[in-house]
C-alpha cells in the first residue's frame, strides 16, 4: 500500500541520515551517496561536511514529515518523535562546532524549536542500571536503538568480546577497551556514592571459568583501583585486597604517588616463618606496565555476563533521554537561561541518586546561579559521568572542535599516577610500550601534546583508510584528513 511504501521509506531516510551522521562526525567530509550505485559509477569524491550534513537535514526532516503522527514505537524502529530527538541534538551539535559560529545563533534556536517538541514525551529509566541489560522491550528512555538476538547466526551483538575480561563471562573476550585510571578516578572522586559508578566500572568479578577455587575471596578477580595479595591470617596464608584509600586523599580525584607510598603501607604480605613484613605496592601496581591488564578498570555497560563464545544478545541503545535532557541543559544554558539548564541537568542527577534504596547522597544538584561559563563547562563533565564508554562519546568530546577535545585529554594530563606511569621515574624503569596510559603535557614523549593545536586539530578526525583511498578514485592521496 501507499501508505505502508512512505513509511518504509520514511525509516530508510532515517536510517541513511544516520550513517552520514556517524560518518561526518568521525571523518568531517566524506563521500556522499545519494544514488543507487552503479558499475560504472562507484567513485565517488569527497563531500564538503556542511553539504553532508545538509543531506541528513534532508532525510530527517522528510522522516519527521512522513512517519505517522500518532505511530505506535516499535523496538529496533525510529518513530516521528524519535527524529525530533535526533533534529535537536543535530543542530545542537552543529551549534558547538567552532567552524560554524556565524550560524551559532540559527541552531541554537532550532536546537531550542525540537527539544520544546520532545521534552516530556519520554521518560528515565528509574534504575540507571537497568539501562544496559537486554530489553525484551524498548526502556522508556530510549530514543533509537539496535537490538540484538543470539536466534539468528548474523544478528548478534558482539561488543562484550571487547570490553570484557575473559573470565568474566562464560563467553571469548579480550578487554581491550578500558577506562582511563585518570576517568576513573575524577568520576569516583567527584561523586563518591554515586549509584552509576558500579553500572559503568567494573573493577572485581566473580572467575565463571576457574571457579571459587581460584581465590578464597568471593569476587576472584580484580583491577585497579585493587590489587589482591597473600597475607598471614591465624594458622594460614590467605587471600587479602589492597586499594586505593580515596577517602584519605587531599583529592580523591587525584590520588599521588607521594599519598600512595605513604598510605599503601596499611596493605602487607608477612612471611609466616621470619615474621618480616613486606609492603603492598600499590604504586609499583599501578605506575609501571602491567601486561596483564591489571592496572585499568573495566566499562561495565557493553559487558554480558551471560555471554556465550561471542554472541551477546543485550542491546544497544544510541540515543537515550538523559543524553537528549544534557543536551537540551546545555542550548538553553547558551541562550541565557542558565537556571533552567540547571533544572534538566538536576533531573538527570536525580534519577542517578534515586536508582538505589536509600536514596544515595550523590551526585547532588547543579545550584542555581551558576555563570554561562561555569555551568557550560558542568555539563561538559556531566555528559562523560553520565554517558561514559556509551557509542557517542568518541566524538561527543570533540564537538567543541580542539577547546573540549583539550578539557578531555586535560583529565589525564592532571592525573599523578598517569605522569608516574608516562613521563616519571617508573617509566625511565620500564620504557615498555605495549601496555602504557597515555600522557598529553608539556612532558610529554610519545602521544602529542595538548599545546600543539595541530595534534589537536588531527586528533578531531579519524583518517580515512588506505584501502579506501586506493579502492575509490574519487579520492586521492591529497583527500586525507589533516595531520595523516
Amino acid at each position: 500500500s501507499e501508505d505502508l511504501k512512505e513509511n518504509y521509506t520514511a525509516q530508510a531516510s532515517f536510517i541513511r541520515g544516520l550513517c552520514y551522521y556517524y560518518l561526518s562526525m568521525m571523518w568531517g567530509d566524506v563521500p556522499l551517496r545519494i544514488e543507487p550505485s552503479a558499475h560504472d559509477a562507484i567513485s565517488e569524491p569527497k563531500s564538503s561536511f556542511i553539504d553532508v550534513v545538509g543531506q541528513i537535514f534532508i532525510d530527517w526532516k522528510y522522516a519527521y514529515d512522513n512517519l505517522p503522527e500518532n505511530g505506535e514505537h516499535v523496538d529496533g524502529y525510529i518513530d516521528k518523535l524519535g527524529v525530533a530527538a535526533y533534529l535537536a541534538k543535530l543542530n545542537w551539535m552543529l551549534s558547538c562546532n567552532p567552524d560554524l559560529a556565524d550560524r551559532k545563533a540559527d541552531y541554537l534556536e532550532d536546537a531550542k524549536f525540537w527539544c520544546d517538541l520532545v521534552y516530556g514525551k519520554y521518560s528515565l529509566q528509574s534504575r540507571y542500571s537497568d539501562l544496559f541489560v537486554n530489553h525484551v522491550q524498548n526502556s522508556p528512555e530510549s530514543i533509537f536503538q539496535l537490538n540484538f538476538t543470539t536466534s539468528s547466526d548474523y544478528s548478534w551483538n558482539r561488543l562484550n568480546w571487547i570490553f570484557a575480561a575473559d573470565n568474566a563471562s562464560p563467553g571469548t573476550a579480550y578487554q581491550r577497551i578500558r577506562s582511563t585510571k585518570a576517568f576513573h578516578d575524577l568520576f569516583r572522586g567527584t561523586y563518591p556514592g554515586d549509584p552509576r559508578y558500579d553500572a559503568t566500572f567494573l573493577t572485581r568479578w566473580y572467575d565463571v571459568k576457574n571457579g571459587s577455587s581460584y581465590h578464597l575471596i568471593s569476587d576472584s578477580v580484580y583491577t585497579y583501583p585493587y590489587k589482591t595479595y597473600k597475607t598471614k591470617s591465624t594458622s594460614r596464608v590467605a587471600d587479602a585486597v589492597a586499594y586505593i584509600p580515596y577517602d584519605q586523599m587531599d583529592d580523591p580525584t587525584n590520588p599521588t604517588v607521594e599519598e600512595l607510598t605513604v598510605l599503601q603501607e596499611q596493605f602487607y604480605t608477612e612471611n609466616t616463618t621470619t615474621g618480616e613484613k613486606n609492603v603492598v605496592n600499590l604504586v609499583g601496581q599501578f605506575a609501571t606496565s602491567v601486561g596483564d591488564h591489571a592496572g585499568w578498570p573495566l566499562w561495565k555497560k557493553q559487558i554480558d555476563f551471560n555471554c556465550q563464545a561471542q554472541q551477546s544478545n543485550n542491546n544497544i541503545i544510541l540515543y537515550r533521554y538523559a543524553d537528549f535532557l544534557l543536551l537540551m541543559a546545555d542550548v538553553y544554558n547558551e541562550l541565557d537561561e542558565t537556571d533552567r539548564a540547571a533544572n534538566l541537568v538536576n533531573e538527570v542527577l536525580r534519577r542517578a541518586r534515586t536508582s538505589v534504596s536509600p536514596e544515595a547522597s550523590q551526585p547532588v544538584d547543579f545550584p542555581s546561579g551558576l555563570s554561562k561559563d561555569q555551568m557550560r563547562k558542568k555539563i561538559f563533565y556531566e555528559r562523560l559521568f553520565e554517558l561514559a564508554a556509551e557509542p557517542e562519546m568518541y566524538f561527543d568530546i570533540r564537538r567543541g572542535g580542539t577547546e573540549t577535545l583539550k578539557m578531555a585529554l586535560e583529565i589525564v594530563n592532571r592525573h599523578d599516577i598517569t605522569y608516574e606511569h608516562c613521563e616519571g621515574e617508573a617509566q625511565h624503569n620500564n620504557p615498555d610500550q605495549r601496555f602504557r596510559d597515555r600522557y598529553f603535557g608539556e612532558d610529554a614523549t610519545f602521544y602529542g601534546k595538548v599545546s600543539d593545536e595541530s595534534f589537536l586539530k588531527k586528533n578531531l578526525h579519524l583518517p580515512i583508510p588506505h584501502s579506501e583511498l586506493s579502492a575509490n578514485d574519487g579520492l586521492s592521496a591529497a583527500d586525507q584528513n589533516f595531520g595523516y
